[in-house]
């Protein structure tokens, strides 16, 4: 008998929350979408985060991303990254548990339909109007540019699936690098162990993985859309407190959150793993909002956890 399937992510979560509050987070992000889609498309984050790659393989490999066999595990909703990657020439694929809209065609909504039900459907079709469609034909015209050839998008190289399943990870062994951004906070804790293993199983026993999860503990970590990296110095009326998820967890956001601190993932991935570098991105994010009645109330928390938010761990496995 076949071992069941681990789902890379979980949507029980969801369904606790009420109407009215899935309702109004839905709301924030419509507005933040419509905001977003008024500005002129920029690819100067893609292009960073493709340099930052690069580096981190030119240290720990010795040569560029170009010349690595490359897995992204998560790509999301918005697989632009891999996209822009693939348009710099990098061998790379990737996987995620929910199906992207690529080109807007409306039996790729039906299949999201089918799969995550209205709910996802909705956002899937709020966010292809919204501005989707018009930043994902700006962003093929601009790889087109580079390469002075049309781009064609990379359809094939964005599977989906469960990264969980060990059939994924027979098809793309000897993997040289592997990266996953915001997406292991939402993979079931009980999941993450084999997933680890798998990946360290199957990848280049010389490669590199760059693991970046978004800390639980910090005060992004809760995931109320008040509190984004690029929200929480934003000033605004908002509905929550400094480190809500931590505190009162009056209103859980609209997702599933394994809650797992900084030091679980140190133990977790250190089964499977040498820790080659553990770097914060913006140490003492949320730091102007510390009191000294708020960290009284956060006591049981490290400073360590409390600033850690996004968090790299640069990994190689264990021979």
């Amino acid at each position: 008998m076949s071992e069941p399937t681990i789902s890379l992510k979980s949507s029980s979560s969801l369904r606790t929350l009420p109407f009215l509050e899935r309702l109004r987070y839905w709301m924030k992000l419509l507005r933040m979408s419509i905001a977003g889609a008024r500005n002129k498309p920029d690819f100067t984050d893609l292009q960073a985060s493709y340099l930052q790659h690069d580096e981190c393989a030119r240290q720990y490999l010795g040569r560029p991303l170009t010349a690595c066999k490359v897995v992204e595990i998560g790509y999301g909703a918005r697989p632009n990254r891999l996209i822009w990657f693939r348009g710099q020439g990098v061998d790379i694929t990737g996987i995620d548990l929910d199906q992207p809209i690529l080109f807007g065609r409306p039996l790729e909504f039906l299949r999201v339909y089918r799969k995550n039900g209205w709910e996802r459907a909705l956002k899937s079709v709020g966010r292809w109007l919204i501005g989707e469609r018009h930043l994902r034909r700006a962003l093929l015209d601009e790889l087109s540019r580079q390469q002075g050839k049309r781009f064609p998008l990379p359809a094939a190289s964005l599977e989906v699936g469960d990264a969980a399943d060990a059939g994924y990870w027979a098809r793309h062994r000897e993997a040289e690098y592997i990266f996953s951004e915001d997406v292991f906070e939402h993979i079931p804790a009980e999941a993450l162990p084999r997933l680890v293993a798998m990946i360290a199983g199957s990848m280049h026993p010389k490669g590199i993985a760059v693991i970046k999860p978004m800390i639980y503990t910090g005060i992004c970590g809760g995931h109320h859309l008040e509190w984004f990296p690029h929200t929480h110095n934003q000033p605004t009326q908002r509905r929550t407190g400094p480190w809500e998820h931590l505190r009162q967890n009056r209103y859980p956001a609209d997702t599933y959150l394994n809650r797992l601190t900084r030091a679980d993932y140190r133990k977790l991935i250190a089964q499977n793993f040498d820790i080659l570098e553990e770097t914060v991105a913006v140490p003492g994010m949320g730091s102007q909002f510390m009191t000294p009645e708020i960290r009284d109330e956060l006591r049981a928390y490290s400073d360590e956890e409390l600033y850690s938010n996004s968090v790299r761990f640069v990994l190689r496995p264990r021979s």
